[in-house]
C-alpha cells in the first residue's frame, strides 16, 4: 500500500479511532472502578464507626469512657497500618493502636448530631487519609457526653487497587484492539472490492468497446456510477458510429467527385 493508498487511508482512520475509543473508555473504566472503591470504602468505614460507637462504654471504676470492644479488622492493631479509628471529647482522645503516637488531624467543623462528614486529611505518614466523622451524643448511662468518631483509611490503597486494575485491564484491552484492528481490515477490503471489480471491467471494455459495466455484481452504492458510465460510454460509442458514417458519406462523395472530371 502506497501513501496515497485509499485502503491505508482507511485503516489509519479506523485505527486511530479504535485506539482513541479504547483509551476513553479504559479512562471511564478506571475512573468508575475508583468510585466504586471509594463507595465500598466509606461504607466499610461506616461499619466501623457503628462498631466504635457500639464498644463505648463508662469503667466502672474510674468512671472514664473507653472502649471495650474495637472493630474487628486486625489492621487497627498494627502500628500505621493505613486503617485507623479515632474518638474525641472534651480534652480527650482515645485512638486505636494502628495510629500509634499520633493523632487524626479533623477539620474543626461543625458536626450536628448523628452528622456524617467526609474528609481527605494528611495521614501520620506519607500520604492522604480518606476519612468518615460522624458527632454522637451518648445514651446518659455512658456519659451522656458528644464524642466525634472517626474511622480513615490510607487512599493510597484506593489508588493502588485502582493502578492494579488498570494494568489488569491493559492485556485485554490491547487484544481488543488487534481484533478491532483486524476486522476493520477485513470491512476495509471487502468495501473496496467492487472497485477492483470495475477495474476489471474497464480493461475489459478497453478489449472490447461493445462491453458495459452493468449493475448485477455491483452494490446499491456503485450501481448509480455504473449506469452513468454505461451511458457515457454508449453516447460515445453512437458518436463514433456518425463520425464513422459521417466521414464514409464524405469520402464517398469526394469520389463522386473526382469521378466526374
Amino acid at each position: 500500500m502506497t501513501r496515497g493508498s485509499l485502503r491505508l487511508r482507511l485503516l489509519l482512520a479506523g485505527a486511530i479511532s479504535i485506539l482513541l475509543a479504547l483509551a476513553l473508555s479504559a479512562t471511564g473504566l478506571t475512573v468508575l472502578f475508583y468510585r466504586h472503591v471509594e463507595r465500598r470504602v466509606d461504607t466499610e468505614l461506616g461499619v466501623f464507626l457503628d462498631q466504635i460507637v457500639s464498644g463505648l462504654a463508662q469503667n466502672k471504676e474510674t468512671g472514664a469512657l473507653e472502649l471495650t470492644r474495637t472493630p474487628s479488622d486486625p489492621r487497627f492493631e498494627v502500628p500505621l497500618s493505613g486503617l485507623y479509628w479515632q474518638v474525641s471529647f472534651d480534652d480527650t482522645v482515645l485512638r486505636s493502636r494502628s495510629l500509634w503516637d499520633n493523632v487524626l488531624q479533623l477539620p474543626d467543623d461543625e458536626l450536628a448530631h448523628g452528622a456524617l462528614h467526609r474528609h481527605v486529611i494528611p495521614g501520620p505518614v506519607s500520604g492522604d487519609l480518606l476519612t468518615l466523622e460522624r458527632s454522637v451524643r451518648l445514651s446518659p448511662r455512658v456519659g451522656g457526653q458528644t464524642v466525634r468518631v472517626a474511622a480513615a483509611i490510607s487512599l493510597g490503597d484506593v489508588r493502588s487497587a485502582t493502578r492494579d486494575f488498570a494494568f489488569d485491564m491493559l492485556p485485554y484491552l490491547i487484544l481488543l484492539a488487534l481484533f478491532l484492528i483486524g476486522a476493520a481490515y477485513i470491512q476495509v477490503t471487502i468495501g473496496l472490492r467492487p472497485l477492483h471489480r470495475i477495474r476489471q471491467r474497464l480493461i475489459a471494455i478497453r478489449q472490447d468497446p461493445d462491453a458495459r459495466f452493468g449493475t448485477a455484481d455491483f452494490p446499491q452504492e456503485i450501481e448509480p456510477m455504473a449506469l452513468e458510465l454505461d451511458t457515457l460510454l454508449t453516447d460515445r460509442q453512437t458518436r463514433i458510429e456518425k463520425a464513422r458514417a459521417r466521414a464514409g458519406d464524405l469520402a464517398s462523395r469526394l469520389a463522386n467527385n473526382l469521378g466526374g472530371m
